[in-house]
């Protein structure tokens, strides 16, 4: 049992602090109980200064205010019990929604083939596919070399330990859902400097709870906070009364305890909520804001608790070559870049109109919204009327749908004569600052399910002229203000081939095209994720032939007989060609003297649309 006199004194500062919490503890419990808390007239300081005197000569009971005052609640069904104290039943009540977000993206990290543990501390999802726990638990089961090479450990016996997580294990629950660990990703350097982190990768193809939204910034001293995870019965530690005061005797299983940050430096942080040893790997999550400001690594009862800053994760995170997707999150769940701010898009050309010349019979313009959709649009700050729903990137543009959080069309330039085929580049999905974050679809709503973030304008299409426009071209695709939520299948078949054909024969004749596309709107899309999917896409080719002439096709691909349920089980897709004036009529969008330049519809049969077997032949290239 440690010795009360080595107790840290920032945590009870913070607890005889809370006034709230003394006051009804003032009025549970007897003066005999905790007679210094009946001394008003007593200084705070005085009494923290002289504590071990205090101790001694009054049995001032620190388990009683841990056990009032930082409580550790039971967690079942995804839900965590109503705490003893009223005034934490007031606190947690307004952030209920933000906490119980969270619980189900926890876990216990199980071990099989361990001579000693069954299971050995906390983790959770932290991006696509992958966890966060201490260096510590994972060393456990995992190995690092002097070379940097990550194995699993085996056992006496010659057999590999195995991991993997539960993300349930509470009390009195017997539900359970576990995931299998594939392998380690990264486990940080042993020594007192080096953040106690480690990675996890789940094995593929097993489902997975979204990852906890990663605090932009470093948390304040004195925020209120719950740390989620698992205590473990620790004897060797603590002491049993107070353990059976605090935690019921009841240890192995899921809970919520709430408290405050004591101090924080921008790279660790200390809290005064109850934790044991299982809590290792512990998400420390903003009470108010459901998102995740450091990760519990260590602690002793009565004692101080350690966490690594959020922003300290976060760098490893970034640093590390082994995710196939890394999260940097904006508290939002989606994947940015911190350092992209609105100056980061200055420059930009955009969709140019006068892309084929300057002369009028040359000049193509962008689609008009209509009235009503002008009322949805997501507007630029600052912007005049004229182009304020314009996001121009490099050699492209979208215009938003705030209200359906996906674009309306996007506009695209592509020079046969100077096109360049980059390599393959690891890339990230950008939420663009220009617009509110709440009108663009982010990665939330890709993560888990056989939805892909669907290029509108093609990786490939704006790829052209100099080496470090073209790249940022390419790069600039990669914003979800350039996409639309499509089944794997859809992008891979008839849509697929017409885009490449397009491209080619551009490369291989030196010409030059105008391209726009979007999905068709219809109030009958079904709801998912708070995003109605559309059912159907379309493609509005502007070519400039080599005499100079411009020549227009429409292209449809629906998929409205696929979407048979939630999780989006596709058939056969069929691409059609059809009429801009068809397009029209579907999307309310003003195509002006492109109409007029269609001969499907200027035809008295522009309604009607003709299978596409034949790419070349639909082009006319």
């Amino acid at each position: 049992m440690p010795n009360k006199n080595t107790s840290n004194q920032s945590q009870l500062e913070s607890l005889f602090a809370d006034k709230e919490v003394m006051k009804e503890i003032r009025e549970k419990y007897s003066a005999n109980e905790i007679p210094s808390m009946s001394r008003e007239t007593i200084d705070l300081r005085e009494t923290l200064g002289s504590r071990s005197a205090q101790v001694q000569e009054t049995g001032l009971q620190e388990a009683i205010v841990l056990a009032f005052g930082r409580p550790s609640l039971f967690i079942q069904n995804n839900s965590f019990a109503t705490p003893e104290s009223t005034t934490w039943k007031q606190r947690l009540k307004s952030t209920k929604s933000q906490l119980e977000s969270v619980i189900p993206k926890v876990g216990r990290v199980e071990l099989f083939h361990h001579p000693d543990f069954e299971w050995v501390g906390t983790a959770w999802v932290i991006d696509e596919d992958v966890l966060v726990t201490n260096r510590h638990v994972a060393d456990v089961f995992a190995n690092k070399s002097s070379s940097g090479v990550i194995s699993f450990r085996t056992n006496p016996f010659g057999q590999q330990i195995a991991a993997a997580v539960d993300f349930r294990e509470e009390h009195q629950v017997v539900a359970e859902q576990t995931v299998e660990i594939e392998k380690v990703l990264f486990i940080s350097d042993f020594g007192s400097t080096s953040p106690d982190v480690a990675f996890l990768k789940v094995k593929t193809g097993r489902e997975l709870p979204d990852p906890i939204p990663l605090s932009a910034t470093s948390v304040a001293n004195g925020t209120i906070v719950s740390v989620i995870g698992y205590p473990a019965w620790d004897g060797r530690r603590n002491g049993m009364e107070e353990m059976r005061r605090i935690f019921g005797d009841v240890f192995n299983v899921k809970r919520l305890a709430p408290g405050f940050i004591t101090s924080s430096n921008g790279l660790r942080l200390t809290h005064d909520c109850s934790t044991l040893g299982g809590n290792s790997g512990s998400p420390i999550i903003d009470a108010d804001t459901g998102h995740a400001v450091g990760l519990h690594f260590a602690g002793r009862f009565l004692s101080a608790n350690h966490g690594v800053d959020v922003l300290e994760v976060k760098r490893l995170l970034r640093s590390m070559n082994g995710t196939s997707s890394v999260l940097l999150s904006g508290g939002d769940g989606a994947e940015i870049d911190e350092a992209r701010t609105v100056d980061f898009y200055e420059g930009r050309d955009g969709y140019r109109e006068n892309f084929f010349g300057t002369s009028a019979e040359l000049f193509v313009p962008l689609p008009q919204l209509s009235g009503t959709q002008m009322v949805d649009a997501a507007r630029i700050e600052g912007r005049s009327r004229e182009n304020a729903y314009v996001l121009d990137y490099e050699h492209f543009s979208s215009v938003m749908n705030g209200k359906r959080k996906i674009p309306f069309f996007t506009a695209v330039n592509i020079d046969g004569s100077s096109l360049v085929r980059p390599r393959r580049r690891r890339t990230t999905w950008q939420i663009d600052p220009r617009i509110d974050r709440d009108q663009q679809a982010g990665n939330e709503l890709y993560r888990h399910n056989r939805l892909d973030r669907g290029h509108l304008v093609r990786r490939l299409d704006p790829v052209w002229g100099e080496t470090d426009e073209a790249e940022l071209a390419e790069e600039d695709t990669f914003h979800y203000t350039n996409a639309a939520p499509q089944h794997a299948l859809l992008n891979q078949r008839d849509w697929l081939n017409l885009e490449d054909y397009l491209l080619d024969s551009l490369g291989e004749h030196d010409l030059k095209a105008s391209v726009f596309t979007g999905p068709v709107f219809q109030e009958s899309d079904r709801q998912y994720r708070d995003v109605q999917i559309p059912e159907a896409f379309w493609k509005v080719v502007v070519l400039l032939s080599q005499q100079n002439t411009i020549s227009v096709t429409a292209y449809l691909l629906g998929q409205a007989a696929f979407l048979t349920d939630i999780e989006f089980t596709f058939g056969e897709f069929k691409t059609f060609q059809t009429s801009v004036s068809k397009i029209s009529e579907m999307t309310e969008l003003d195509f002006g003297l492109l109409q007029d330049l269609d001969p499907r519809s200027t035809s008295e049969a522009f309604g009607e649309m003709v299978l596409m077997t034949n790419p070349a032949a639909a082009l006319g290239i």
